[in-house]
């Protein structure tokens, strides 16, 4: 049960990234799908515009940005855990 909570805690270092941004971002990304779709002439199997990839990118770029230092705090572990 720690394990769980150090990663909550871990991901609430930056509330911004892992929680305000998604929910821009699939807004915006299905706003964009959503006109692509309809200017798109319709193939056999329907249309799709590859949309849900956006999240996918997103939260492994902010996972990767925010491991490599989680704004100073000793969660920040660029090289590897510190071995002492």
């Amino acid at each position: 049960m720690k394990t769980l909570v150090n990663v909550a805690r871990y991901h609430t270092v930056d509330r911004l990234i892992y929680f305000g941004l998604p929910w821009a971002i699939m807004a915006f990304s299905f706003l964009v799908n959503l006109a692509i779709s309809a200017l798109a002439p319709v193939g056999p199997n329907g249309n799709y515009t590859g949309g849900l990839v956006t999240i996918y990118i997103f939260l492994l770029l902010a996972g990767a940005l925010t491991s490599r230092c989680a704004i100073g705090s000793r969660l920040c572990l660029p090289g590897g855990p510190a071995r002492r």
